[in-house]
């Protein structure tokens, strides 16, 4: 944000953070001219996140930007480093969860993880108790107020947990096509693409910002899409 308002005194950049679905919902409205969302490469047609997010992307209107890809796995506290392997050990171990807000990408990717593990909500202990960021689950976690909770490596480092990779996501923005020729989009474009911009986001644990900028159509990059 504050590199693309040096460069031009006319573009602001209001930004403002909540889950996925409701920035795609957003979008949808007209409410935002672009929508951050995440999508785990294990989804598939009928997966959580694909039921979640399809009623809001529209491949013949929308395009993506990509932004970055990174891992989502379990932050744990540091004494359960190498016991847990995954769902299935927090319900049978009563492990206290810590779970994100519905709507999130996080969230999704957590309830497909429960489904394809056989495991139940009513299993997980703190399943209905929820943060709104990564950091919060981390705080939540590191403070001794749960024991695991579905997040990112940098949260997790940052507040000296454990972490358990789970799967790759990738990180984009969702722009309407006919906005892409718009020069505060050309601008954050220009942006993603500078190796100053990759230099800063390499900094945090578990970022890959190789394809930062490249627009794609969503059938090309989103799993369920088909081609």
């Amino acid at each position: 944000r504050e590199e693309i308002e040096r460069r031009s005194s006319a573009i602001f950049v209001d930004l403002r953070f909540s889950g996925s679905e409701e920035n795609l919902k957003a979008l949808a409205h007209g409410a935002c001219d672009i929508a951050g969302f995440h999508c785990a490469r294990n989804q598939r047609k009928g997966s959580v996140q694909h039921v979640g997010y399809r009623r809001w992307l529209k491949p013949k209107e929308h395009r993506l930007i990509r932004f970055a890809t990174r891992v989502q796995g379990l932050m744990l506290r540091p004494s359960l480093a190498g016991q847990v392997t995954g769902f299935t050990d927090i319900a049978q171990r009563g492990l206290r969860f810590i779970n994100r807000q519905k709507g999130s990408g996080t969230r999704l990717v957590t309830d497909q993880f429960l489904a394809d593990q056989h495991v139940q909500p009513r299993e997980i202990a703190g399943y209905q108790i929820e943060e709104y960021t990564h950091l919060g689950v981390a705080t939540r976690i590191a403070s001794n107020a749960a024991d695991v909770g579905v997040g990112i490596e940098a949260a997790a480092q940052q507040l000296g947990l454990a972490f358990l990779p789970l799967v790759p996501e990738d990180y984009f923005l969702l722009v309407a096509q006919s906005s892409l020729e718009l020069a505060p989009l050309q601008t954050l474009i220009e942006v993603l693409r500078e190796p100053t911009f990759r230099r800063r986001v390499a900094q945090l644990a578990g970022y890959d910002t190789g394809e930062a900028g490249e627009i794609v159509r969503l059938e090309d990059a989103l799993p369920w899409q088909g081609r």
